[in-house]
């Protein structure tokens, strides 16, 4: 593999937003009334096999993208990268309208399974981990996985590093990043925090990843040679 960090290509993503919602309002045919969804979406929608309208859970799917939303979150999530724009503009137009729905949080999610030079990443990971000097075994044969939390301010990022779970040679990485919403009364404008850090998550989220596979690639040859 050459020096340089080599491109990764997430393969999940989703807005979350934490607070007081009533998922019986989640329905496909609002979306449409709002003009978040199209008419042939919000039809297809409804047929989708994931729909489902109750009191507690509200769920449907279109174009690669799916809602979620239960008594204490709303979700919208997509595996397309070409989506994330659109995923953001529904996520924005949602809180626009339900702008004094009482929010605590909103996140970001990028999951990815990566491919890497590494035959077996687990005992890539526990040689890792053994190097850190911190008291971690690190038995070759077994698998290892890491999990960070950093938080500042108001934003909490979490990190999931382990051994993917379609090839022995891929890993998983799953970046979270969190952020608090201080208490409000009355009318609540969402949509420019979401978009102040969308795309900077988005660009650390990657960074990370490509740093991860390049990091145990380098240590798939020490490992080799032991």
């Amino acid at each position: 593999m050459s020096d340089a960090i080599p491109a990764v290509e997430p393969k999940f993503y989703s807005i979350v937003i934490i607070g007081a919602m009533n998922p019986r309002l989640h329905y496909p045919l609002w979306y449409k009334l709002i003009g978040l969804l199209t008419e042939e979406e919000s039809d297809a929608s409804r047929e989708s096999k994931d729909f489902s309208i109750t009191q507690l859970a509200a769920q449907f799917s279109f174009d690669d993208c799916r809602i979620v939303c239960l008594m204490d979150r709303w979700e919208i999530n997509t595996t397309k990268e070409e989506n994330r724009g659109r995923i953001l503009q529904i996520a924005c137009g949602v809180f626009e309208k339900l702008n004094e729905t009482p929010l605590t949080a909103f996140g970001f999610n990028t999951w990815a399974d990566l491919n890497t030079d590494c035959p077996k990443i687990g005992p890539v990971l526990a040689k890792i981990a053994e190097d850190t000097g911190l008291g971690f075994s690190g038995d070759g044969e077994k698998n290892c996985q890491f999990a960070y939390t950093k938080s500042q301010g108001f934003q909490t990022v979490q990190i999931v590093v382990r051994p993917s779970a379609i090839l022995e040679s891929m890993i998983w990485v799953a970046y979270n990043s969190t952020f608090a919403i201080e208490p409000q009364k009355g009318y609540f404008d969402l949509t420019p925090r979401l978009q102040e850090h969308f795309d900077p998550h988005w660009k650390n989220a990657v960074a990370f990843a490509a740093g991860v596979v390049k990091r145990v690639s380098e240590f798939s040859g020490v490992v080799r040679g032991n």
